[in-house]
């Protein structure tokens, strides 16, 4: 039975962690509109500032470049972001963990994308990730307790598209824990539920002692 207590109490922990996360889609980024099809990410979206994002519309893009990585890189709704003019982009805010995303090239293969993640302005973590433009790849990042993210694209190989060419890079399905978002506290409901449970087990443990 205390075995059974302590899984119990590890589900409680992963499962406040899951609950927390916040899965940035771009789907609903305010004042954007499909027939323009592309715009800037305004600062307070999400909770976060951005600095050179833009979220990118599958019509305009189907219309403008078939088969690039603006297409192939969304992975819900119609909208995904990416690095304007392929040059760094931020995103920042208070504390917040960096989980993942998937990230794919706009046109180029073999794509270099360079990932750091800081607090205070000190380097915490770095990471470079390579992507194609065929399909989105998700990324694990795990940057705990960070204040601001850098993206920086280059290299890879133009892929011939006929659309241009250039080192952007897509991203969507951004996935954080950010502790200053409302979305990120549990449901008081649920909590009272999981301790109810708790409490219940203890009492169960007790009548087979008797």
């Amino acid at each position: 039975m205390k075995r059974i207590s302590f899984i119990f109490l590890g589900l409680i922990i992963v499962w406040v962690s899951v609950v927390s996360a916040e899965v940035i889609t771009f789907d609903d980024v305010p004042g954007v509109d499909p027939i323009i099809g592309y715009d800037v990410v305004p600062d307070g979206y999400g909770g976060l500032n951005w600095d050179n994002f833009y979220v990118a519309h599958k019509t305009y893009h189907e219309t403008n470049y078939p088969g690039s990585g603006y297409v192939n890189g969304i992975v819900s709704g119609e909208w995904v972001a990416f690095n304007g003019y392929a040059k760094p982009a931020l995103v920042s805010g208070t504390q917040f963990d960096f989980n993942g995303a998937y990230f794919t090239a706009a046109r180029n293969n073999d794509l270099q994308i360079d990932v750091k993640g800081y607090l205070n302005g000190s380097l915490l973590y770095s990471r470079t990730i390579t992507v194609d433009y065929t399909s989105p790849t998700w990324f694990d990042f795990d940057f705990l307790g960070i204040d601001k993210l850098q993206f920086n694209s280059y290299g890879g190989v133009d892929a011939g598209l006929g659309s241009g060419s250039g080192a952007n890079f897509v991203m969507d399905n951004l996935t954080i824990n950010n502790n200053s978002s409302p979305s990120s506290v549990p449901e008081p409901s649920t909590i009272i539920l999981l301790i109810t449970s708790f409490v219940g087990m203890r009492a169960l443990k007790k009548l087979h002692r008797k």
